[in-house]
């Protein structure tokens, strides 16, 4: 269906066209987000009655619905809203309108611009906009689909009565490959500890944090134990933008292990909601001198890439890590910067290396991993072991037994890395924590993707 306004300017639907093409590979996808500027060749100044966009590449199913915010800074300013109620797919010349946001005073009546489709404005002074365009930029988000981004936005008043003003990508979604720099649907605390009845033991801090604007969202949290394998769960309620931390000497005291926290619906099926990022804070005791030293490490973050939640099957979900569902899992790790290992003042080092392969099954369970290690040196000499990990398990790189020894490959004054794989090929994931000369803790990075893994949870409703 044209709009009044495409009628008037025929010019600008062939314009449209070739944005739509053009940025096809930035298109809005299924539960992405990405933000836009306005970049105007001359001031546009003024009071603006409207600010519209068009797009000539729709192909959305029922129930799909584009927001599209105006941002000022972080703050949300006006939110236009297309939500589609029956299926509806454009690949002509003709655009369809899709954003719109009207002056204050305006009707805030739906309009109908698409078959099947309400189209609700923003209502809002569009006058700053005008005047500082910079200042402001668009947050898309759509819910199923593909829409295509334009390239321009068309703004009506102001000191014209009709500008065409192109729109430049700022900002794409961070969500692309698991990672502990982005937000995403999972994450994976890779150590916790806690001691009990004392709080100048060893402890620690987790934090999780909904980065959305504007979605709540529910968590379920799943805390395995190294000794068993035996997961407690624990649900929290998260508002936009909110953030809550957990000492684990109240919530868990006396245990080692490792964290799961799972995006889920009502219902406590796992869902997409690529927002959340969170880390741990820990104070533990070095083997070396019996000296606590501090390490913080940011959760690993696992996108979901389709949208909507696992649907269970006999009250189970199966959250496929498999690049298409999931983000896949990490399967050979790297541990790098290994100092030589001892004790004397210039070589006072205890290296530690924490491993586990998550659960298969969130219910409970058990794990044995075989493990492959290779030490590399920085003269390119090498050693090799293998050993089997259980849940969870603290391999302190002394007590790895090499040939050629560790002291061969690591003399004093000596650096070196470590690759760590699963003789199975399936995933690892884990951190590095040293002591003594130095203090530090680091996530260990990924070098291969395990090919696919599933893990099963139990549908449980969040009571929260």
């Amino acid at each position: 269906m044209l709009t009044p306004l495409a009628r008037l300017y025929p010019a600008a639907i062939f314009s449209y066209f070739i944005f739509a093409v053009l940025l096809l590979s930035q298109s809005s996808q299924a539960e992405t987000t990405s933000y836009y500027v306005l970049q105007p060749a001359a001031p546009l100044g003024g009071s603006p009655s409207s600010l519209l966009m068009q797009s000539s590449y729709l192909d959305v199913p029922a129930g799909a619905i584009l927001s599209v915010h105006l941002m000022k800074g972080h703050q949300i300013v006006s939110t236009s809203k297309l939500e589609f109620t029956a299926a509806y797919k454009n690949t002509s010349v003709f655009p369809s309108q899709i954003v719109s946001f009207l002056a204050s005073g305006s009707s805030t009546v739906p309009g109908e611009p698409i078959a099947g489709a309400k189209l609700y404005s923003g209502i809002t002074d569009l006058t700053p906009v005008a005047a500082n365009p910079s200042q402001y930029n668009f947050l898309w988000s759509l819910s199923e689909g593909v829409i295509a981004t334009p390239g321009q936005a068309i703004v009506t008043g102001g000191t014209q009565t009709v500008s065409f003003v192109d729109l430049r990508l700022s900002a794409i979604p961070a969500s692309v490959r698991q990672s502990d720099q982005k937000p995403g649907s999972i994450l994976f605390y890779h150590r916790y500890l806690s001691s009990i009845g004392t709080s100048t033991g060893n402890n620690t801090t987790l934090s999780i944090t909904n980065t959305s604007l504007t979605d709540s969202t529910k968590v379920r949290l799943f805390f395995i134990a190294a000794v068993d394998c035996q997961p407690i769960e624990q649900a929290i309620c998260l508002a936009a933008q909110q953030t809550t931390t957990f000492l684990m000497s109240d919530f868990d005291p006396g245990t080692t292990g490792y964290v799961i926290a799972v995006a889920c619906d009502a219902q406590g099926r796992p869902t997409q909601f690529n927002w959340l990022i969170g880390n741990a804070q820990i104070r533990q005791t070095s083997p070396l001198n019996n000296q606590k030293f501090d390490s913080t490490l940011s959760a690993l973050a696992i996108a979901k890439r389709t949208s909507g939640a696992v649907i269970p099957v006999s009250n189970v979900s199966e959250m496929a890590f498999d690049d298409t569902t999931y983000d896949r899992l990490p399967a050979q790790l790297a541990a790098d910067n290994l100092p030589s290992q001892g004790t004397s003042a210039i070589n006072a080092n205890a290296t530690i290396i924490s491993l586990y392969r998550p659960l298969a099954n969130l219910a409970g369970g058990s794990v044995n991993t075989q493990t492959n290690f290779s030490l590399n040196n920085s003269s390119a000499q090498s050693t090799t072991t293998t050993q089997t990990i259980g849940c969870y398990s603290d391999v302190r790189l002394s007590s790895l037994r090499l040939n050629p020894t560790l002291a061969t490959i690591l003399p004093v004054g000596k650096t070196g890395w470590m690759r760590i794989s699963a003789g199975d090929n399936g995933p690892l994931l884990g951190a590095q924590f040293n002591s003594g000369l130095y203090s530090s803790g680091a996530t260990l990075r990924a070098v291969t993707f395990a090919s696919d893994y599933r893990m099963s949870i139990p549908i449980k409703a969040p009571g929260c």
